[in-house]
């Protein structure tokens, strides 16, 4: 069934379509763009912990998918398999291939963003997230199943990063890395100053 699949989307590939799918699976190498995206947050007093909160998804995801999961599991990718499946020439496919750290560090990054940022930044990230990990199975370099399990994997470490820095490091950081807290807020620009209440005048 796999197999069909890859096969199937084998076919279609057409040179713009390969270019694309080419880099945006580079966005995903190493989670490269969701790095880039934690630094930045770390710039902005009011986005700091979801930078944060990035950091530890990714690094959490990183080490549960390639250093305890993929060895343990071992599964060599399509391309190897003799199924009939060529991978495109150029793109990163090194070490097993279950669960795809393209898609656990993607779903990661966006789970993050989505529970920190709400709908507005999560929509965007799990769509992105989604392109990333589509594009590696139209490159024949990970099986359906692979996607699946780097989802899930993902999923868990990016809500279970957010509650850990929730939890735990929500205090240290905005006691010595300088984080805003919401309690903290300045007021807006439009809205009115508040009056001090009139002193009443004794007789």
């Amino acid at each position: 069934m796999e197999a069909s699949i890859l096969i199937a989307l084998q076919t279609m590939r057409l040179p713009g379509l390969t270019q694309i799918a080419a880099l945006v699976s580079a966005l995903g190498n190493y989670a490269f763009v969701w790095i880039v995206l934690a630094i930045v947050m770390l710039f902005f007093a009011e986005r700091r912990h979801v930078g944060v909160s990035l950091v530890i998804a990714i690094v959490l995801t990183g080490i549960v998918v390639g250093f305890i999961i993929q060895p343990l599991v071992g599964r060599i990718r399509p391309y190897d398999a003799g199924i009939g499946v060529s991978a495109v020439m150029g793109v990163s496919r090194t070490g097993f291939s279950f669960p795809s750290f393209h898609a656990a560090t993607s779903f990661a990054a966006a789970a993050v963003l989505a529970s920190s940022l709400g709908r507005r930044a999560g929509i965007p990230a799990f769509i992105g997230a989604a392109l990333i990990a589509l594009s590696r199975m139209y490159l024949g370099v990970e099986y359906p199943t692979d996607i699946l399990g780097g989802i899930a994997i993902g999923v868990l470490v990016g809500l279970g990063s957010t509650w850990l820095y929730n939890q735990f490091l929500h205090d240290f950081v905005r006691d010595h890395v300088g984080m805003s807290s919401g309690r903290n807020k300045r007021k807006s620009v439009g809205e009115p100053a508040r009056k001090p209440p009139a002193r009443k005048r004794v007789r």
